[in-house]
């Protein structure tokens, strides 16, 4: 928990003192800074970090807080970890859980944008009720619009739905939801990897994505912009191998404009109702052979049209080789978060690539 809790050491540190420990964490806050540097092979930083963690975290304050609220910590090493959340390349180092357990049967991850249009929310909730009907549970990310409508759906089901949160446990966000998150706390479940206290901000919102398509065995995006944040929701389920749906939408939506592209580019697969949706992953194959990314159709223009931003992150790719998020943002004097939605954007959009190193490059259609 102190682990998970503390600032900048990330699931490689933890894997490589898990490792070098024999796991044997109980040893770990007996270290010297020496042996923390030169056995542990840790930064001097992440070492002096780790040498008063106390300075950095109240862990008497955290176990009471989540005493109080009823829920329990699941860490990476734990038999009841979540085999799923173990697939994925960065696994949270541990999982706060409260409600009911995660749901044994089969998951679908219903996301989409905040702004959605009133035709988005009633298709979020219907597709999600008509699920639940079936004992298909739904994972979502409480957040406005189709987040809120599919956990609304699920619970209108009598079904089984999941909130994967942006925040500590004990911070209700948006505010507004206040309502639905004490029913999920009753009749489903809430999980989020950030200790308790913690706020929600653009940052976290984009880390917990990972964890509501890592625990689905499909997702599906009910309405998205090309930009929104469920499209790099839909491009964590591409890198996990998860099969991908999208419901088109009025073309004349421009909510919608994400869904249609992953549609178009080969993506996602078409869904136009909750039966069809059930249909196909009712087949193995489903599951096992989800659609593969594909590049932009011909008719996308070679150059396309960018921000002013995008366009900085365009000429710092064209220019040079393979580069992270955390290269080329410096680079540009841009904020390392904001490059890495865009460079996402990018290979959504199939304009880039993400090599294995974890490195962007264009697509070779544009390079």
């Amino acid at each position: 928990m102190v682990l998970n809790g503390l600032p900048s050491i990330g699931f490689c540190n933890f894997q490589k003192i898990f490792a070098l420990l024999g796991g044997e964490l109980s040893e770990l806050f007996t270290l010297s800074l020496e042996e923390l540097v030169h056995r542990l092979r840790l930064s001097p930083a992440i070492a002096g970090r780790i040498g008063k963690w106390y300075e950095f975290f109240d862990l008497d304050d955290q176990l009471r807080r989540m005493e109080t609220f009823g829920a329990r910590f699941v860490p990476y090493c734990a038999t009841d970890y979540p085999a799923q959340l173990k697939e994925l390349r960065y696994p949270p180092i541990g999982i706060f859980l409260a409600g009911k357990p995660l749901p044994a049967g089969r998951a679908i991850a219903v996301v989409g944008t905040r702004r959605c249009s009133f035709e988005g929310e009633r298709r979020a909730y219907d597709v999600s009720k008509i699920l639940a009907q079936e004992g298909v549970a739904s994972i979502s990310g409480l957040a406005r619009g189709i987040d809120m409508a599919a956990h609304g759906g699920t619970l209108a089901g009598g079904g089984h739905t999941v909130a994967v949160l942006g925040c500590g446990l004990d911070v209700i966000y948006p505010p507004e939801n206040a309502g639905l998150y004490e029913t999920i706390l009753r009749d489903g479940t809430l999980i989020s990897e950030f200790s308790f206290g913690r706020p929600a901000d653009r940052q976290s919102f984009a880390i917990r994505n990972r964890i509501i398509t890592g625990l689905a065995d499909a997702v599906l995006v009910v309405e998205s912009p090309i930009s929104g944040g469920s499209m790099l929701s839909a491009q964590r389920a591409m890198e996990q191998r998860k099969p991908l749906f999208a419901i088109p939408g009025d073309p004349a939506n421009p909510a919608a404009e994400g869904c249609r592209l992953l549609i178009r580019n080969g993506s996602a697969r078409p869904i136009r109702s909750a039966e069809e949706l059930l249909e196909t992953i009712a087949h193995p194959t489903a599951k096992t052979s989800p659609v593969q990314l594909s590049p932009i159709a011909a008719e996308e223009p070679l150059r396309p049209e960018l921000t002013v931003p995008e366009m900085a992150v365009w000429e710092q790719l064209a220019g040079g080789g393979p580069q992270t998020a955390d290269e080329v943002a410096p680079a540009i004097s841009l904020a390392v978060l904001e490059c890495a939605q865009i460079l996402q954007l990018f290979c959504v959009r199939g304009w880039a690539r993400r090599e294995l190193s974890g490195a962007f490059a264009l697509s070779s259609a544009f390079s």
